[in-house]
Formats: structure tokens, C-alpha cells, sequence
């Protein structure tokens, strides 16, 4: 048996047409000169520069994310009178605006280092102890620190933040709404001598408007400026909560900063 099964005995070897046609086509050019092969890859190429670039575009990084991944410095009373003096200058006059001026020395030492609450005010009220022993404020319906907050929420965790700061014999009292009612807060400060308050600024001011609160033996404002809420906004970021504290500031705690009263406003 001299057949091979192995050979492609179906072919004749003469007829080399097949090779020459696929010859043809693994080396046919388009008329500029370009391969299909070439052309494959530049489309390849194309299209991954095009989905490189949308996904850049999704990707773009927004503020939030920008301080979500840093450490925003806490702020200086420098920076906190040059909001408070933009603020102003936008509705009051200069005459107005001179007797709204507040100094450095108005301030008690800054949060430089992101301390905790409570260790914050135990090294900006170095005095808090003696203060509570000779049993200060003298009088109801005010208090000896107030700390001021953006929210309800914030307070609540602000007043138990401090805990370890206020002492067993420390009084407080919580002016915010969605914990008590204004009624509730106006009897309170007028049975209390309250040493520690934290609220926020449109519940505080409705009580000192209706005179259920006063500033005169508080020697403390302290603000709750560094917190962010989701958003990353302080409370000098949010357009209603600026109003009501700088309104806050023009209306009482700067009068009665100025004044001789001794308040000092710390920065937390």
C-alpha cells in the first residue's frame, strides 16, 4: 500500500492559487498605505484613549473627597475675625463696623493641636476648678461657659465630650431645640445657677431676646468653629448658621466682650 493517509491528497500541489489569495490578504493595504493589522491596533489604541479619558472625567476629585483625605489646620482667631469682619462689612457701615472690632487678646489659646474637647478647656480655663469651688456665676439666668454649636445632634455630643472637663458639681444645661422645649430651658436657667451650657445659636438667641438668658456672668464663649458636619461645612460655611452666630456676636457676646465684662472667646 503506497498511499499516505498523512498527505492533504485532496489538493493538487500544482494549483498554488489558495496561497497566493491568502497571501494577498494578510499583506493587502488600503489605499493610504496602512495594514488592516495596523489599523486594528491604531482603533484599539483610539478607543482606549477614549475610555482612559471618561474615566478620568468620573473619577475627578470633588472638595469633599479633597478634605476627606486631609487634615484641615484648626483655626487661628486671626481667621475667625476675618470672617466675622467680611460678614459685617457687607451690612454695616464703617462707623458700625468700628464698634464691632474685637482684638487677639480677646481670645483664649486656640486649638492648635486638635486637642480633645475636654483637654482643650482644661488648658484654655485653667481656673474652671476654683471657679466651681467659690460656686460662680452668683446669679441665675446665665452661665459661666457657653459653648456654641451647628446642630442639636452636634451638642449632645459636645456636652458628653466634656464630661471629664465640667466635674461632678458642674451644672449644665442644654439650649437646643429638639431636646427641650423654650419654656422648659427659660424655667430651668431661672432656677439654676448654671455653670456649663451648650447650644446653638438660634436657640440662644431667642433666649436672650426674651431675656430668660444674659451674658453677664458668662466669661467664656467658646466655639465649636473646627467641627464639619457630612458635607464638610463648618458652622461659617452654612449661609443661616452664619447669620444667626455672627448675629449672635453683634448683639451680645461682642458688646459685653468690650465692655469690661472679662469674656474671653476660645476656638475648638
Amino acid at each position: 500500500m503506497g498511499d499516505d493517509l498523512g498527505d492533504e491528497w485532496w489538493l493538487d500541489p500544482s494549483d498554488t492559487s489558495k496561497n497566493d489569495e491568502n497571501d494577498d490578504l494578510a499583506g493587502k493595504s488600503d489605499i493610504s498605505g496602512v495594514s488592516h493589522t495596523k489599523r486594528k491596533a491604531e482603533s484599539e489604541t483610539n478607543e482606549g484613549g477614549q475610555k482612559s479619558s471618561k474615566r478620568k472625567r468620573r473619577t475627578k476629585q470633588k472638595i469633599s473627597e479633597y478634605l476627606s483625605k486631609s487634615t484641615p489646620k484648626p483655626a487661628t482667631p486671626k481667621e475667625v475675625l476675618t470672617k466675622m469682619d467680611g460678614y459685617f462689612k457687607q451690612k454695616l457701615s464703617p462707623l458700625e463696623l468700628e464698634d464691632l472690632q474685637l482684638a487677639e487678646s480677646d481670645f483664649l489659646e486656640h486649638n492648635a493641636s486638635s486637642l480633645p474637647l475636654s483637654s482643650y478647656l482644661e488648658t484654655a480655663v485653667p481656673r474652671w476648678g476654683r471657679d466651681l469651688e467659690a460656686k460662680r456665676p452668683k446669679e441665675a439666668k446665665t452661665c459661666l461657659l457657653l459653648v456654641i454649636s451647628s446642630s442639636a445632634r452636634r451638642a449632645v455630643d459636645v456636652n458628653r465630650d466634656a464630661n471629664d472637663f465640667k466635674g461632678k458639681q458642674c451644672v449644665s444645661a442644654k439650649l437646643f431645640s429638639k431636646h427641650m422645649k423654650i419654656q422648659e430651658q427659660t424655667s430651668f436657667l431661672a432656677k439654676n445657677r448654671t455653670q456649663f451650657a451648650v447650644g446653638t445659636p438660634n436657640r440662644i438667641a431667642a433666649l436672650l431676646q426674651q431675656e430668660a438668658l444674659n451674658l453677664s456672668g458668662t466669661r467664656y464663649v467658646v466655639l465649636d468653629w473646627n467641627w464639619r458636619d457630612v458635607k464638610f461645612r463648618r458652622m461659617c460655611d452654612i449661609p443661616e448658621l452664619r447669620a444667626d452666630l455672627f448675629g449672635l456676636f453683634e448683639k451680645y457676646i461682642i458688646p459685653q466682650a468690650k465692655n469690661g465684662h472679662k469674656l474671653k472667646i476660645g476656638i475648638f
